[in-house]
């Protein structure tokens, strides 16, 4: 799916709707324009698909614990790359949170690379899983940029320990020994086995991180057992929002250039305003 426009959706199921449902196998969802809606832009299911290169903005206002990316509670749903994306302006309504890419319950093996976030409340939330790789970002006034829990230590240990979880029942339907599972991915098959509530080997490397704080740990993440290397921190404040330029010059000026071409991360007929719901 190529270099389409989404706007106002999710008007009549205004909880758990996307524009774009991914599943199965390799799929691609590039240069397209996600924006002023309830709804997020991307459900995330299956193996192996690509988001690139899309604008995602203002979208989930008036929901919580949600992502504008979402994907979650499948361990096998592993291999797909979040790359090359403009998003921003993904702000909560009074007394909620919401998220820009959300990798929840356990996703695991994702690539989120040389995105730009820009006034999101909670850029990337990896909810307890490993394997995931986060890298040459850019997040602007977006703080934290990265929260890690270990949540199969705590609340949703009886999800991975439980014979009959509806968890596990997911895992079992996957033929993990046979190929090409056990080629593409060659270390699932003893994943509920080898301390399966860990959150460990998440790579959290070279990200830039302009007016905010980098990597936020609760529910016993345990630093340790993530790669963390050569992120770089600027103090604020940042250039104003929207202004790609300027944010390109802030950035280069202090010796830390964004790695991105901002001419490239708009999409075509954005406009500048603030988020209004649509109506019901």
């Amino acid at each position: 799916m190529r270099d389409c426009r989404f706007t106002r959706f999710a008007r009549l199921t205004r909880t758990q709707n996307a524009a774009v449902d991914l599943d199965g196998v390799g799929a691609e969802v590039s240069g397209n324009l996600f924006t002023d809606a309830i709804g997020y832009a991307v459900y995330l299911r299956g193996n192996d698909h690509v988001f690139r290169r899309n604008e995602v903005a203002r979208l989930i206002y008036g929901l919580s614990d949600t992502g504008a990316i979402y994907a979650g509670r499948d361990f096998t749903a592993r291999g797909s790359v979040i790359e090359d994306n403009y998003i921003h302006d993904i702000r909560p309504a009074p007394g909620m949170e919401v998220k820009g890419v959300y990798l929840d319950d356990m996703a695991s093996g994702f690539t989120i690379r040389r995105n730009l976030f820009v006034g999101v409340q909670r850029p990337v939330f990896i909810g307890g899983g490993n394997d995931n790789s986060v890298t040459r970002n850019v997040f602007v006034s977006s703080s934290p940029a990265i929260l890690l829990d270990s949540r199969g230590l705590t609340w949703m240990k009886p999800s991975l320990t439980e014979a009959d979880s509806e968890f596990r029942a997911a895992f079992a339907a996957v033929p993990l020994d046979s190929e090409p599972w056990r080629m593409r991915y060659p270390r699932l098959a003893e994943a509920l086995s080898d301390e399966p509530g860990v959150a460990r080997n998440n790579q959290i490397l070279d990200n830039l991180v302009i007016d905010g704080e980098t990597l936020e740990l609760y529910e016993k993440a345990d630093p340790g057992r993530q790669i963390l290397l050569f992120n770089t921190r600027l103090e604020g404040p940042a250039p104003e929002p929207g202004d790609l330029g300027a944010l390109a010059r802030f950035a280069a000026d202090r010796g830390a250039p964004l790695g991105l071409d901002p001419a490239t991360l708009r999409r075509d007929g954005l406009p500048e305003s603030p988020f209004t719901p649509a109506p019901r």
